[in-house]
């Protein structure tokens, strides 16, 4: 299961790196870097394109489902 963080960097500049990450067993494993953000707006649109991403990782059952007897 993948999850979007949200963590300052260490540059003179305010900023905020925007991550998908997944976490197993306590380790942490970062999946993309989506981006730094310097404003509210930035940080909007970084944190839509990562909740996409992070969406994509989420794998979906194929499960058939047999015909209800009468």
């Amino acid at each position: 299961m993948a999850d979007v963080r949200k963590v300052r960097t260490a540059s003179v500049a305010v900023a905020v790196a925007v991550q998908v990450v997944r976490k197993h067993r306590g380790q942490r494993t970062i999946l993309a870097h989506v981006g730094s953000a310097h404003t509210d707006a930035q940080l909007g649109i970084l944190l839509e394109k990562a909740r996409q991403i992070a969406a994509e990782d989420q794998g979906a059952l194929d499960i058939e489902v047999g015909a209800r007897a009468q």
